[in-house]
């Protein structure tokens, strides 16, 4: 008996957790707030009064929470497992201004010896020499 009054406590806390996605955007919410209150004191005022007032409402719903489920106790207000979340490095992307190896074009001279055929000879048909200096 007791293992079923065990499930439904833990049903109970898993249908009222909070889920990374919920917290983030609460978070979210109030740091926006936070931005608009620290500007005039007025907002500071009724912001502080009504966060005062929300904490009292809390500590209702928490006393009552404990009063039904006395095995619970504090632990209604669990934020469920956040996820890890991995930032990696940027991708690589082309810089502007001159690039660190430079692709220049080759001058004539430079191009030819690159790409030049060994020429034979007209005589032999040799390589390495030319018909001046063949020795047949």
């Amino acid at each position: 008996m007791k293992q079923k009054n065990e499930t439904k406590s833990q049903k109970h806390l898993r249908a009222h957790e909070v889920t990374a996605l919920e917290a983030w955007n609460f978070r979210t919410y109030m740091d926006r707030l936070y931005d608009r209150v620290v500007r005039r004191r007025e907002f500071l005022v009724a912001a502080s009064n009504c966060l005062g007032n929300l904490s009292e409402q809390l500590d209702l719903i928490e006393k009552e929470q404990s009063d039904k489920f006395p095995e619970v106790g504090t632990e209604v207000s669990h934020v469920s497992n956040i996820p890890q979340i991995t930032i990696r490095d940027p991708g690589k992307r082309i810089t502007k201004g001159r690039p660190k190896v430079a692709k220049r074009i080759l001058s004539g001279k430079q191009a030819s010896q690159i790409q030049a055929k060994p020429r034979a000879c007209r005589k032999c048909n040799g390589i390495g020499h030319d018909s001046r200096n063949c020795q047949p």
